[in-house]
């Protein structure tokens, strides 16, 4: 227990990104499209359930962050943190959008919405691509 504390103490902005980049998205999913399923779940299944709606976009970005970093130099543990934060905090950003075409378009659907994020995952994985190819030809 006392190993856990000293780990989220010298982690803080660590915990607190993870916490925001994981739950928070599936939360304001749930509320914006099953408001009575939102207020009828008790706190644990809330979290359990915004979890397993965020956390299949965060395993992607964390992949496509860690393959895109691999070849820059940074230790092991840090290329590992770095690439969470970085996917975290990516995460919010595609829900925020996907979030924010749901709140200005009320008539979006769900699958709309999960097309949105797919895309947006898309993106981020090409933009990724030309990072790796751009980076590959400046070092030659």
């Amino acid at each position: 227990m006392e190993k856990l504390v000293d780990f989220i103490t010298e982690n803080l902005s660590v915990c607190i990104t993870a916490i925001f980049g994981t739950i928070t998205p599936g939360i304001l999913t749930i509320g914006i499209f099953n408001r009575e399923l939102f207020l009828q779940l008790d706190f644990l299944k809330l979290i359990v359930l915004a979890g397993s709606i965020s956390i299949p976009s965060l395993a992607f970005l964390f992949g496509v962050s860690m393959f895109t970093l691999i070849d820059v130099n940074i230790t092991k543990p840090d290329i590992v943190r770095e690439c969470l934060m970085l996917a975290l905090v990516i995460n919010i950003f595609i829900f925020s959008i996907a979030i924010l075409i749901k709140i200005f378009n009320r008539d979006t659907t769900l699958e709309q919405y999960t097309c949105i994020l797919i895309f947006s995952c898309l993106i981020y994985l090409i933009l990724s691509s030309f990072i790796i190819s751009g980076g590959k030809k400046k070092r030659k």
